[in-house]
């Protein structure tokens, strides 16, 4: 195995903390009830404007417009990487690992988040949603050229993603890890 690639958040970042104070902000900046973290849990499965929307109601633009602008104000506070991210990355480049990230985060917060984290210099390769770009599972045929497919030809590829779908690449090339959360 010669590649690690990540997803992003609830993975590397803890974005769950955040996403849980900015539903509470927009609930009350919209003065409508506030989700629990088990409703947020439960229909977090949705694409993240149908996630609000489904919430806050099906004015997208005022619901997103609202959301977005607490997460400018508080993303560097109550984001930030899961405890040992940085000395693992590191733990994994010493040992001659590439790392890539791979996330359906708009990329321009998923940019500004790796910034932001000061892990950047450890990524060889990110990929974030970029609107007008379809996002789908597997990885976008985009992705499998230049630094991808170069791993993909030569060595097995490890994947780590906390939710339940999974990365593809051409067939046998792929050896899915996954980390255990909670000791279970």
């Amino acid at each position: 195995m010669k590649a690690v690639v990540f997803d992003w958040d609830l993975t590397l970042w803890n974005s769950w903390d955040l996403h849980l104070q900015l539903m509470q902000s927009t609930a009350d900046a919209l003065s409508l009830p506030r989700p629990s973290g088990a409703q947020v849990a439960r229909e977090y499965h949705r694409p993240f404007f149908q996630h609000l929307t489904w919430f806050f109601g099906d004015d997208e633009q005022r619901v997103v417009d609202t959301y977005m602008g607490f997460y400018l104000d508080s993303m560097a506070t109550v984001g930030g990487l899961y405890p040992g991210v940085p000395e693992t990355l590191v733990a994994l480049k010493d040992r001659g690992y590439r790392i890539a990230l791979f996330s359906d985060k708009r990329q321009q917060f998923g940019e500004l988040e790796v910034e932001l984290s000061g892990i950047g210099h450890l990524l060889d390769y990110t990929l974030f949603l970029v609107e007008g770009r379809p996002y789908k599972r597997p990885i976008p045929t985009d992705c499998s050229t230049s630094w991808m497919s170069s791993v993909w030809r030569k060595t097995r590829l490890c994947t780590w993603e906390m939710g339940v779908t999974t990365w593809s690449a051409p067939a046998g090339l792929v050896s899915p890890a996954a980390p255990l959360f909670g000791g279970h």
